[in-house]
């Protein structure tokens, strides 16, 4: 059991989803290690990123983000990689609600951050 210290957003333009998702995993990352974090859960509704960002799966067009997630997560005492529930979307709110940036998590309607992920 964790808590959710931050949520970072920021508007991706990507016509491809898969690739999205895995430019998200890589802002997360990004953001955690530049915050310092050493315990971190990384969190896409994509079950095919969150396989490939833990060595189950290999997809060539997110090959480059996911070398650099790797590298990052390896900065990281300890780093997880969770597939969650699309209705557990936090980006969709954000989006919605015209958030960018990092967002107050009590903000964020306690039904969005559910606790159905596998780790």
């Amino acid at each position: 059991m964790g808590s959710i210290l931050w949520v970072a957003t920021k508007l991706l333009n990507f016509a491809d989803s898969i690739i999205g998702e895995a430019a998200a995993c890589l802002l997360a990352l990004e953001t955690a290690v530049s915050m310092h974090h050493p315990f971190v859960m990384v969190e896409s509704d994509s079950e095919s990123v969150i396989k490939n960002l833990k060595g189950a799966d290999t997809l060539w067009g997110i090959e480059n983000y996911v070398r650099q997630c790797k590298r990052l997560s390896n900065c990281m005492i300890s780093c997880n990689f969770s597939f969650i529930s699309r209705s557990c979307n936090v980006a969709k709110w954000a989006f919605a609600n015209n958030f960018n940036g990092m967002v107050e998590v009590s903000t964020i309607p306690i039904d969005i951050l559910c606790n159905d992920h596998e780790v």
